[in-house]
Parts: C-alpha cells; sequence; structure tokens
C-alpha cells in the first residue's frame, strides 16, 4: 500500500534488499526514522598523506550516523592552527613546509553536531626545484698531439652529465658517454692537420649545454733524413751540352739547383734530370728540401764541376819546296779541326815592296777527315 510522507504519495517502496524507485523514497526514509544528533562511525581521511607544497589534498568525511543524515563542514589544520577555508580541498602552501596537517569534520543536523579529526600527514616539504639551467662544460677545447700517436683526454663538466660528440670528425673520436672519457687514433700530420669536433654536456633534468668545439692540433714529427746526392757524369764544360742522372733522392723533395757553374743549367723536379748548357766554370750543388726531414733542405756542394772549354790551339803551319817548280807550299796541322772552322793564313814576304797575302778556307768534311 501507499505510504504518505505529508500530503506526497511514495509508491513502490520495498522493504528488505529492494531497492527504492520512487525520488521520494529518501525523503521517506527519513520521516520513516527516530531523529539521532549524528556521530562518528570512521574518520574522516586526507587522500595524500606524504604533501609537498603545491599539493591539493581531498578530504572524506568518514561514515556518520544520525538522523536526519549530516551535513559537513570542513576545516585544516597546520598542527594546531587553523589554515584554509571550508572545503573538501586544500592546496599545500610554503608555509606548511615542516609542519603535518589534519582536517576536522563537523557534521550537523537537526537533533545536533558533531566532530571527527582525520590521522596526521606526514611532516610537509618543499616542492622540488625544478632545474632548468644547462650544465657548463668545464674542460678545454684545445688539445694537441705528435703525429702517429694515440691522443686521450676527459672531457668534464660542473655536474653529472652524460655526454654526445658531433661535428666533422666525430668520426674520428671514440667517446665514453658516461664518463666523457675521449680518444683519437693515430694520426699523420702529412695528411690531417687536425681532428675538429663537438661535445655536448645534458644533465640529469634534460638540460644540455652548448655543445663545446674541440680542436685536437697534430704536430709534424720530422720523420726522415735526407741523404747526399751525386749526379753522373760529375763535370762538365762551358759551351758543351750536358746530361746528367740523379742519385739519392727521397721521393716527395723538391729540387733546386745553385752555385756558379748553375748557369745554363735545370733540373727537373719530376725525373731529377739535370740538363742544359753550362755557360760559367764553376760548382753546380744540389738543393733538395721536404717538409718531414731533420735537415732540410739539403745541399750536395759540388755535385757537378763546370771547366771552361780549352782555349785554341795554334795551328802548325809548315813550308817545303814544290818539287817542280821550286814553288813554296805549305801545310797547316790544326788541332781537334771541327767541320766549319775558319782557317785563315796571312804569308808577308821579306821584301817590304810587297804586300803580304791572305789565304782563308772554311773547313768542310773532308778536309777534317783528311786532317788538312
Amino acid at each position: 500500500m501507499p505510504l504518505y510522507v505529508g500530503s506526497a504519495s511514495v509508491t513502490a517502496l520495498y522493504v528488505g534488499s529492494q531497492a527504492v524507485s520512487s525520488a521520494y523514497a529518501g525523503a521517506a526514509a527519513a520521516y520513516s526514522s527516530t531523529p539521532a544528533a549524528p556521530a562518528n562511525v570512521s574518520v574522516p581521511t586526507i587522500d595524500d598523506t606524504t604533501p609537498t607544497v603545491g599539493d591539493v589534498l581531498t578530504a572524506s568525511p568518514g561514515a556518520w550516523s544520525g538522523s536526519p543524515a549530516p551535513i559537513f563542514a570542513y576545516q585544516w589544520k597546520r598542527g594546531a592552527t587553523n589554515v584554509g577555508t571550508d572545503s573538501p580541498n586544500y592546496t599545500v602552501l610554503a608555509g606548511d613546509v615542516g609542519s603535518t596537517l589534519t582536517v576536522m569534520v563537523t557534521a550537523t543536523n537537526a537533533s545536533g553536531s558533531a566532530s571527527a579529526t582525520s590521522a596526521a600527514t606526514s611532516a610537509v616539504v618543499a616542492a622540488p626545484v625544478v632545474d632548468t639551467t644547462p650544465p657548463t662544460i668545464t674542460s678545454t677545447n684545445a688539445h694537441s698531439v705528435n703525429e702517429n700517436a694515440v691522443y686521450n683526454a676527459t672531457a668534464t663538466a660542473n655536474e653529472t652529465v652524460t655526454w654526445a660528440k658531433g661535428g666533422t670528425d666525430a668520426g674520428l673520436v671514440t667517446l665514453n658517454t658516461s664518463t666523457g672519457a675521449w680518444s683519437v687514433a693515430a694520426q699523420d700530420r702529412e695528411s690531417r692537420a687536425s681532428v675538429v669536433f663537438t661535445l655536448t654536456a645534458t644533465d640529469t633534468a634534460g638540460n644540455a649545454s652548448s655543445p663545446q668545439t674541440v680542436t685536437l692540433t697534430i704536430n709534424n714529427v720530422l720523420e726522415n733524413t735526407l741523404a747526399a746526392l751525386s749526379l753522373s757524369p760529375n763535370t762538365a764544360t762551358v759551351g758543351v751540352a750536358y746530361s746528367g742522372t740523379l742519385t739519392g733522392r727521397t721521393a716527395g723533395s723538391t729540387l733546386s739547383l745553385s752555385g756558379t757553374g748553375a748557369a745554363g743549367l735545370s733540373i727537373n723536379n719530376t725525373t731529377g734530370a739535370v740538363t742544359g748548357t753550362p755557360t760559367t766554370a764553376g760548382a753546380v750543388n744540389v738543393v733538395e728540401t721536404i717538409a718531414d726531414a731533420t735537415n732540410s733542405p739539403r745541399t750536395s756542394s759540388g755535385a757537378i764541376t763546370v771547366t771552361a772549354a780549352s782555349a785554341p790551339t795554334a795551328p802548325v803551319v809548315t813550308w817545303s819546296t814544290g818539287p817542280s817548280d821550286n814553288t813554296p807550299e805549305f801545310d797547316i796541322d790544326l788541332t781537334s779541326p771541327q767541320v766549319g772552322d775558319v782557317v785563315t793564313l796571312e804569308i808577308s814576304a821579306s821584301n817590304t815592296f810587297t804586300s803580304p797575302t791572305t789565304y782563308t778556307d772554311t773547313l768542310d768534311s773532308g778536309e777534317v777527315a783528311a786532317g788538312e
């Protein structure tokens, strides 16, 4: 049968485990129970018992009895001091650091009121400082090593970091990303003057440093010793074409000639051959230069000795009387005659009234062969 509360009719009100389907069931239950003041059944709770500054705490009022159902008011406390407003939520403040927090819930209905307090949280701690400062690399960016030697170094920073490499020559660098230790294999100065790369440090908060450009300079080490040079043949004559072969050269060197006798001669830097026609007597020196030698440039003095051409030998003239007509005849004996030489003979008679007679002849190959 219907249950009436005042003038309102509540239908389908079930007893026992059946749910009340009417919106008026709550009102019916309220009017059907005996009025009673609120009483706490289980204490209020706070959802976060280890608060940090900035956290928002939420209180649950706990369980209460009483009729009619009570309404709740909230009072947050820092130790014994009231803080916050009448709200189940509380934002933890910097002033709470070091203190515990509780919430007191007061339940009130028409029959009275009662209060209950939650268990205290742990002492409030300050919010962690957010690190936005990038690390600073404190190790030097300038290094040097002799060629053909392994180089090892360790990068350092002002805090704990992880390391990364980059840049043009990063592939030549072995890096321990945890310790910052790095190394570069042996390099040849003649092939590479330096190794250039970058290092970046990242701290535990994820802040990255500016890349540091690191330069490893490869120092040149003089590895060769130039030997004495020689030319064959080692003599030449002024005015006579010369061609000589050089021995003892170091591969890759540059060659040049010096000395008084070098005029008219040249040296081929590819083959080392010396050619030309010297114009001045004296010594010819060969100068050899290379970047990777302890004694560069090295001068091989007197590799060629250039001598002056021999002075011409005066011809020997022999007179004789012709076999038939007693006509005077003469023979001219020349030393080392050459085709094209011009022979001039001037004959003067003892008779002062007779002018000298001059004979001129240009030697041909037949005359030279005959020794005339």
